[in-house]
């Protein structure tokens, strides 16, 4: 942690500190958030939610100028399977650079690793060690599709076939529908698995029929976005951020209207998109994933082994607690 402070200070970021409970998030329907209640004897009881991510408060912060920024802080992610690689409370690294873009962002990112490499040289595991300091591999998703499924999926988005392809491919899309659904079987199944787990990885420009807040690539079916995998994990996620209030306040509506189908609806801002425009500096955000990072790092097999308190395992504590006072 404390490397990671020393890495963003020396390059001039200031350090934020933003509040973990909120009463609004960014509406995102893939997410499921945890809820609580806020209950004071002079004002009328009101649902607060745990943040997914900082993000929110760190682009509030954009907006009034406050430049490059990073945050170390807990998340909480609600409706996700616990396990080797999944913890429902986690630490994320998020940064934001202004003026800057996902390709000046992955630079960084590159170089936050080797940083890492050389500082703990001695102390990672050795083969996390090699993973770190070997040249990175970086490839667009449309590359990952060609190479590890044997489909175009530039070619299939443009002829609006992609289950078809993927049929024909030998997935089993069954009752999957949305472009997002469907990249995500094939990346899970095909293209995550046959990544190189010997250095890092990064995956670039992403449909931009699967709904971010990231900018387009002009002129391409493409948005400026990419994920990283470290030994094999998935590590990262970076946009060129969007900056026209138009875009988000697009965004918003249409992820707000999905998620009031689900049970995860929550409140939204919709003064949010406003703080976009003019006054709102181009920009680059990374959101990194601490635990996973140390997993790497210490040649771990499960979060188990570098998170002190895991959830799964006070669960299971409590529940074996409870069959032997009812025996």
């Amino acid at each position: 942690m404390q490397a990671l402070r020393r890495f963003f200070e020396t390059a001039g970021y200031l350090e934020a500190d933003t509040p973990i409970l909120a009463p609004d998030l960014i509406p995102e329907n893939h997410l499921d958030v945890f809820r609580t209640q806020f209950e004071a004897p002079d004002r009328e009881a009101r649902e607060l939610y745990m943040i997914p991510s900082p993000e929110l408060h760190l682009k509030r912060l954009l907006a009034h100028g406050y430049g490059d920024l990073f945050q170390i802080t807990r998340c909480f992610r609600n409706g996700e399977s616990t396990g080797n690689r999944h913890n429902p409370e986690f630490t994320m690294l998020e940064w934001y650079t202004v003026d800057s873009d996902y390709h000046a962002s992955l630079d960084t990112t590159f170089k936050l690793l080797q940083n890492l490499a050389d500082r703990f040289e001695s102390e990672a595991a050795p083969e996390a060690y090699r993973v770190l300091t070997r040249e990175p591999r970086v490839l667009t998703i449309e590359t990952a599709f060609r190479e590890y499924v044997g489909v175009s999926l530039e070619q299939a988005l443009q002829r609006n076939n992609l289950r078809e392809a993927l049929t024909k491919a030998g997935l089993e899309p069954r009752s999957l529908e949305s472009t997002e659904e469907l990249v995500n079987l094939a990346l899970v199944d095909r293209v995550e698995p046959n990544l190189p787990a010997d250095r890092p990885v990064a995956l670039l420009d992403y449909p931009k029929q699967i709904p971010t807040l990231a900018r387009e690539l002009p002129g391409t079916p493409w948005c400026e976005r990419w994920e990283l995998y470290l030994g094999g994990v998935e590590l990262a996620n970076c946009y060129s951020e969007e900056t026209d209030p138009e875009q988000v306040k697009r965004f918003f509506d249409a992820q707000q209207t999905r998620k009031q189908l689900r049970h995860a609806a929550h409140a939204v801002d919709p003064g949010f998109p406003k703080l976009f425009g003019a006054g709102f500096p181009r920009c680059s955000g990374v959101a990194l994933g601490v635990d996973r990072l140390l997993l790497v790092l210490c040649g771990a097999d499960s979060l188990d082994e570098v998170i002190y308190f895991p959830l799964a395992a006070a669960l299971e504590r409590n529940e074996l607690r409870g069959e032997a006072t009812t025996q």
